[in-house]
């Protein structure tokens, strides 16, 4: 909000002044942008996270019949993330991710009215760990005279029971504009996961600091639209929207063929606020809170597309803290 600090008395030194708050105020606001921007970046070195979610009843479907419903108490969440390169040279990226993810899930309320064990709610208190590791190959090259970043991930996950599946990503992204206060992208995902919603998917990335403003806009489809702001000299905030996945393996006898390892994904539209302060150079807090939209959780035998069962979430709310370490540059 901009205020008015002189009363014009005499209209020549009056527009000096103006000029000269308003000179003062854009230079600041462009320096707090700059240092937002260096101090919280996209990638971590090291990321911890620990989250807490609500209750949600939930209805599951077998073969499109109905046949389990109930509810999930609570649940618990600890991950961590680990991002780190190999070989850097001008025009290319050889780099490791590294992803680790415990789930705790407490069941009450479980009815299967057919009589027959429980899909989900097989115990009361279910734990489930997922391991996650890629190899990624990064270069820039040009393109109708603009800048062709391209990623090929080759990446392979598992439980702590069995390993699960390889696959591999491709994403093409084009820089259609890049100034000190704006960039903008379009680009192409390839995937070869078999539970993927889409196997080619369209992006675009566009990132904005608002003129004379502490705002930004960060748009990332189709993972997230995030406006950020300044809040306090060492932190920023984020009010927005981001779109996640949560899966994990499990082994279970559901169609009475023995028991057989599944995969189970669940996507989830998260919305809310995101606080993160830097601590010391290479130190990250981060805080957060979101209401949570789930699309539905679909169960599949390990490496196949065919849906075993669906499973209806009801809303619920999310709590997050979180600490991440970068290197210095």
């Amino acid at each position: 909000m901009k205020k008015l600090v002189f009363i014009i008395a005499l209209m020549t030194s009056a527009t000096v002044l103006k000029a000269q708050v308003k000179d003062s105020t854009e230079s600041k606001n462009k320096t707090l942008a700059k240092i937002v921007t260096n101090q919280f970046p996209s990638t971590r070195f090291l990321d911890l996270q620990y989250e807490q979610l609500g209750g949600t009843d939930y209805e599951t479907k077998l073969n499109d019949l109905d046949y389990e419903t109930g509810t999930i108490k609570s649940e618990k969440r600890m991950r961590m993330a680990m991002n780190f390169p190999i070989i850097k040279k001008e025009k290319w990226i050889l780099s490791s991710s590294l992803r680790y993810r415990y789930r705790s899930v407490l069941f009450e309320n479980v009815d299967v009215p057919s009589g027959r064990k429980p899909i989900l709610g097989i115990e009361e208190n279910q734990n489930f760990h997922y391991f996650f590791g890629s190899l990624n190959y990064t270069r820039y090259d040009k393109l109708f005279g603009k800048t062709l970043v391209s990623n090929l991930s080759i990446f392979g996950d598992a439980s702590d029971e069995k390993f699960g599946i390889m696959n591999a990503t491709y994403l093409g992204s084009l820089v259609l504009k890049k100034n000190k206060n704006t960039t903008m992208t379009i680009g192409l995902v390839l995937q070869t996961n078999p539970n993927s919603i889409f196997p080619a998917l369209p992006t675009f990335s566009y990132f904005h600091q608002f003129r004379n403003s502490p705002w930004q806009v960060d748009i990332a489809l189709p993972k997230q639209v995030y406006f950020r702001r300044t809040l306090l000299v060492k932190g920023r905030l984020s009010v927005g929207t981001v779109f996640d996945g949560e899966p994990f393996y499990f082994n279970a006898n559901i169609n009475n063929g023995g028991k057989i390892f599944y995969n189970f994904n669940r996507n989830e539209i998260k919305s809310g606020l995101l606080y993160e302060y830097k601590v010391s150079k290479n130190l990250i807090t981060s805080l957060g809170a979101s209401y949570n939209i789930f699309l539905n959780g679909t169960i599949r035998e390990r490496g196949e597309t065919k849906e075993i069962s669906k499973t209806k979430f009801d809303p619920n709310f999310y709590f997050n803290l979180g600490i991440s370490y970068n290197l210095l540059k």
